[in-house]
């Protein structure tokens, strides 16, 4: 008896488990057990080991930051660590711009530097009424100690704006208005400005952009002087490595005053050193307000010429301000001379015509038709055109 009733629990066991049993064809379909691994069939997701129909298979949420709902479809949960607004994240955490929770402490990478910057969506910018260069603040203002500050000498501060700085604070010298100074600049003593010691080509790549009637920066250089006018004169000089000649016009009245009755005169081909504002004066870029150091005896230097070739005619801005050979292969022929007292030369190669002044060496006159062995001297842009300055007898010869 206890043997039948033994057999018959067995065998009513093993009918319960096969009935319970699932194959595994039925793992993982639509409304079936999920499989060993918790995964379903394509297209289904397992949910309470249960696999459904998938909702979010062809959904993107916006940007990656909310989460689908798979059972609904629909984007309305936030992921982890990401926002919609600020109310979404921690007291010490910022919503930033990606939707992301970010500890305020490393919003901005590098740090700003909390006396003139404001982080924001993780990037510092200046605080209102701040700066680290003279270009952040207004035409009226100075940068000081990362500060724009009214250039008005009411201030009792030194600055870079002031036509007189000294005039500002009797204790105005390099040692109060070095901090105005970038790192790329120091102070002059002898005219209380920040300057940038470089060459003319430097200069030149650095004001590029001045636009007419604007000023610059201040400059110091040094070079070799190509011609004198009345108002000033033109230098020339190679850049750090040696490789390229630049030039350029300093506006500069070397008259005797009752505070300095005795002057030594600029001679053409003496190496000296200037200190000047860069300024565009009508297109063509100069230095102004120019303070003049003597350097060396004039034989000992040699100015060097360029020879411009035909294709540089339509590409003049290169050798502004400095000494230029015109073509020998062009013809060159002497026309009228114009209202202006300029010698109008025409090239029979194009029929374009070069205009001559005397600003600097006075040529005389010249017969209208006679042709030229040789044109040189300075280019020059005046009233919209380039012109030749020649500055010495050999620069303009006659045949």
């Amino acid at each position: 008896m206890k043997f039948i009733n033994s057999l018959f629990i067995i065998v009513v066991f093993s009918l319960l488990v096969t009935g319970c049993a699932k194959s595994k064809e039925e793992l993982g379909i639509e409304n079936g057990y999920c499989k060993e691994d918790h995964t379903c069939n394509d297209g289904l997701i397992c949910i309470n080991d249960v696999c459904i129909e998938d909702k979010c298979l062809d959904i993107n949420c916006i940007d990656n930051w909310m989460e689908c709902n798979s059972k609904t479809g629909e984007c309305t949960e936030l992921k982890e660590n990401h926002c919609v607004q600020q109310d979404d994240c921690k007291e010490n955490e910022i919503c930033t711009s990606e939707h992301t929770c970010m500890d305020k402490l490393l919003e901005c990478n590098p740090k700003c530097n909390d006396s003139y910057e404001v982080c924001k969506e993780n990037q510092c910018e200046l605080r209102e009424g701040h700066c680290i260069l003279q270009s952040d603040c207004k035409e009226n203002e100075s940068c000081i100690k990362n500060e724009c500050v009214d250039s008005s000498c009411g201030d009792n501060i030194c600055n870079n704006n002031s036509e007189d700085p000294s005039s500002c604070h009797e204790d105005c010298n390099c040692l109060t208005i070095d901090n105005m100074c970038s790192h790329d600049q120091i102070c002059d003593e002898n005219i209380l400005e920040c300057v940038i010691v470089t060459d003319i080509g430097t200069l030149r790549h650095l004001e590029s952009n001045l636009g007419d009637g604007e000023k610059g920066s201040y400059y110091h250089i040094e070079g070799i002087v190509e011609g004198i006018e009345s108002n000033g004169f033109y230098i020339q000089s190679l850049n750090e490595l040696g490789t390229t000649l630049s030039g350029i016009y300093v506006f500069y009245k070397n008259d005797p005053t009752p505070e300095k009755p005795e002057v030594e005169p600029i001679e053409r081909g003496e190496h000296i050193s200037v200190i000047g504002s860069a300024y565009n004066y009508f297109g063509l870029l100069e230095l102004t307000k120019a303070v003049v150091e003597h350097k060396e005896n004039v034989a000992t230097n040699v100015l060097e010429y360029k020879n411009l070739l035909y294709d540089d005619l339509d590409n003049l801005e290169q050798y502004e301000s400095l000494l230029v050979n015109i073509p020998t292969s062009i013809d060159l022929i002497v026309g009228e001379t114009n209202e202006f007292d300029e010698a109008i030369i025409t090239t029979s190669a194009s029929g374009a015509t070069i205009k001559v002044r005397k600003d600097i060496y006075d040529y005389g006159e010249l017969t209208t038709g006679a042709h030229l062995n040789r044109l040189s001297g300075v280019l020059t842009f005046h009233f919209g055109e380039y012109k030749i300055l020649p500055t010495i007898q050999d620069d303009i010869q006659v045949e």
